[in-house]
């Protein structure tokens, strides 16, 4: 059954509700686990929707199992360490869901480049009202923003990249400025990481190097600099001021460093995952036993086992990017690699979509179906 690129049909729904819902759960005050049921529940069912589907060929049995797998994982590291509650087995097959619709259905680039400049004028309309980016989300810090943001353009570059064509650098461009907004080094850091990858994606392999190109980069660049100097001036000095003041050191390598000692302090702790919130590791606790780091996070909830499948998948993606010359692929898993580094934005978290699309990108022989 082949389904048109009309925004209207079912896979593009999905996307809608799934962006619309998780925006305004981050926005608005509500139960935490009522919005997150409301988020996991369009995941289970775009899993259910591809499952009927195509629940037969080796990519959906594939990533079943693993999601299995990782169900068990996550039980017994619940059992050993708390680290986790038994609903967040949800957002193991809800954001499942979300990735398989993003590589198997046919979707529309306007919609999703459409859902992207949606988010971000909210954010923009945010900043441009003055609004402190630590006030924004109705739980979690300012940082998180990038996140967001960062997730719904990268889902839309992807999709684009299907179609073999340059690549826009105005949403790029916009990322920079909502992360320069978010008040976050990480952030802001991926975002130039990301827009440079782009220019040498699209000067260098698209051989679109001609000085015409430069020349509307430059237009491009002038005017984003006078847009960030003129209505963010304030953010800049924020960016001046932490610089000067912590330069490039921060308090997450004090908590990496604790939750490491942790993992190597006893066998049960190495296999299952360290206790996040026991006061014994005061810089862990004391942040609520984010350890702002999302590959910790993962060994935290799902253990040695849980980490070495997404580690060597996502490697592997890497590998197999790199050999048959995807670059915007390899691109789009180098910066989500980079800012999970830095923040907890996956096990759980919405990039937890991206490093499932990293394991049926593995093992997906073919060109990307279509539902």
């Amino acid at each position: 059954m082949e389904i048109s690129k009309s925004i209207f049909q079912i896979p593009n729904i999905l996307m809608v509700l799934f962006a619309f819902i998780y925006v305004i759960t981050d926005l608005v005050q509500m139960p935490t686990l009522i919005g997150n049921m409301l988020v996991a529940l369009v995941g289970l069912c775009s899993f259910f929707y591809v499952f009927v589907k195509r629940r037969k060929t080796w990519v959906v049995e594939r990533v079943t199992l693993y999601a299995i797998l990782l169900t068990f994982c996550m039980i017994i590291s619940i059992l050993y360490n708390n680290n986790a509650n038994i609903t967040n087995i949800l957002w193991i097959w809800g954001y499942l869901g979300i990735a398989l619709v993003l590589w198997i259905c046919r979707l529309s680039s306007t919609a999703l480049f459409g859902i992207y400049y949606s988010v971000a004028l909210i954010f923009l309309i945010y900043a441009l009202q003055g609004r402190n980016p630590q006030e924004v989300l109705s739980s979690g810090s300012g940082n998180n923003i990038s996140t967001i943001v960062m997730y719904f353009m990268l889902v839309a570059y992807l999709n684009k990249y299907k179609k073999q064509c340059p690549l826009p650098y105005t949403p790029a461009l916009v990322f920079i400025i909502i992360s320069l907004w978010g008040n976050g080094r990480a952030g802001l850091l991926t975002s130039l990481l990301f827009f440079l990858l782009i220019f040498l994606y699209n000067f260098i392999y698209m051989k679109k190097g001609k000085p015409k190109t430069l020349i509307i980069l430059f237009i491009i660049l002038m005017f984003g600099g006078y847009f960030i100097n003129h209505f963010f001036s304030a953010a800049i000095l924020q960016y001046q001021y932490k610089m000067e003041r912590y330069g490039m050191d921060s308090v997450r390598t004090e908590i990496w460093k604790e939750y490491l000692q942790g993992t190597l302090s006893n066998i049960g702790n190495f296999f299952f995952g360290v206790s996040t919130k026991d006061t014994v590791y005061p810089k862990l606790s004391y942040y609520g036993g984010n350890t702002h780091n999302a590959f910790l996070m993962l060994h935290s909830k799902f253990g040695i086992i849980g980490l070495m499948i997404f580690m060597i998948n996502t490697v592997l993606a890497g590998v197999k990017s790199l050999k048959t010359k995807d670059y915007v692929f390899f691109n789009t898993i180098s910066v989500v690699v980079f800012r999970s580094f830095f923040d907890w934005t996956a096990f759980p978290g919405i990039f937890d979509i991206f490093f499932w699309i990293m394991i049926i990108y593995v093992g997906d022989k073919k060109t990307r179906d279509n539902i």
